[in-house]
């Protein structure tokens, strides 16, 4: 949850809200973290994948509106390329939890 808010930049405790009116929904459960028994990760349900998917165009719509249509062609292929290789570097080799800038 720590993580989770630090991604979303919102509190802990907002965060762990959030999670509990989506769990209600059916659309994420927590887990146990196996690590540290005092935290959990909250993980997408099948229903919540299909929410999500469903939800998807009218963020891309929005995406596309009000940031991609102000770039160039050569803009976006170079901001895709730039956010490709940290999404890259992250994958293979992501800080451990809790160290991420607040």
């Amino acid at each position: 949850m720590t993580e989770l808010g630090q991604q979303a930049v919102v509190s802990r405790e907002r965060v762990s809200r959030v999670v509990t009116e989506l769990e209600q929904a059916g659309l994420v459960v927590r887990q146990a973290n196996p690590d540290d028994k005092r935290s959990s990760f909250a993980v997408i349900t099948p229903e919540g994948r299909k929410r999500l998917r469903a939800s998807a165009p009218t963020y891309l719509g929005a995406i596309e509106t009000h940031f991609l249509s102000r770039l160039s062609r050569d803009e976006a292929e170079m901001l895709a390329s730039v956010l490709g290789r940290i999404v890259t570097a992250e994958e293979a080799d992501p800080p451990p939890p809790g160290t991420r800038p607040a």
